[in-house]
This record gives C-alpha cells, structure tokens and sequence, in this order.
C-alpha cells in the first residue's frame, strides 16, 4: 500500500510475454520481513493494468528467488535452450569479479561477457542468445569468479 516507485520502464514488446526479475538495487532498498509486490503497467494510451499481490519474505542473508543449494557455480535453464534467452543463476563464495564465456565444439568463444563486481553469494542474469547471433549447436559456458570456476554443457535448439 505504499507509493508506486518505478523499477522498469519501456519494457519492449507488448505481444510477448514479460519474465521479470526484481532489480537487485530494488531489493536492497527494503527492508527484511513480509511484503507484497504488485506489477502496474500503463499502455501508451494511458490504460492501466494492476497484477494481484504476491506476498514474499526479504532478508538480508537470503534473497528472492535465488536457488537455494546453490553455494557455488552456476545452473543454466533451460536446457536445452529453445528460446532466446538462457537464464543463469550463479554463486560465488568471494566478492569480485565475474564473466561468463560461450564456447563452441571447436573452442572459439562465441560470447564474453563480463558480469562485473559481484558480491559474494547468489545472484541472477540472462544470455539474450537472439541477439549475439548464437546458432543452433552444442556449446560449453564457463562462469569465473573469485573461488570458483564451472563450465557446463548447453544445447540451443533453432
């Protein structure tokens, strides 16, 4: 019931459907205990659409929708990638920097991204496939942080 704050404007295509993931800087600005999220949009013609409430818990040590037995390294969904987008979540034990690399069967990189300074423990992100021009194959990702490194095989489907 407190003030709408903007989090994400100009959200692309209206014809497709939206994954949202709460901006880390949002959450931090929270404070722990019970709350509830609602998503308000408004349509360049002025119309608005409220989602109902979904109710969360905030702490400080763990966040929303982190996977929870992830100590270290990452998991990648889905697998096989069908779509555009391959989400990555990721953990680290150590504050630092992170990247995240793509490698082919021939082991050329086909995407190099780094993720930049990253606290220690959980945290989420996306690889827009779509827009680096991966094709279809087999490749391996490889995550890099301060203690820890994994590579784990993927498959994007066309």
């Amino acid at each position: 019931d407190g003030p709408w704050r903007s989090v994400v404007s100009r959200i692309g295509d209206p014809t497709k459907q939206l994954e949202w993931t709460m901006p880390i800087l949002a959450l931090q600005e929270i404070a722990p205990g019970m709350h509830q999220l609602r998503l308000r949009a408004v349509d360049l013609a002025g119309q608005v659409a409220v989602t109902p409430p979904w109710s969360f818990a905030h702490s400080p040590i763990v966040g929303v929708d982190q996977p929870p037995t992830l100590a270290a390294g990452m998991r990648l969904w889905p697998n096989p990638a069908r779509g555009a987008t391959l989400r990555m979540a990721f953990a680290q034990p150590r504050a630092g920097q992170a990247r995240v690399r793509l490698f082919d069967v021939a082991g050329r990189t086909v995407l190099d991204r780094a993720l930049g300074w990253q606290p220690a423990g959980a945290s989420e992100t996306a690889l827009d496939l779509a827009a680096q021009r991966i094709p279809a194959g087999l490749y391996f990702v490889r995550f890099d942080a301060p203690g820890v490194q994994q590579t784990e095989r993927i498959i994007r489907m066309p």
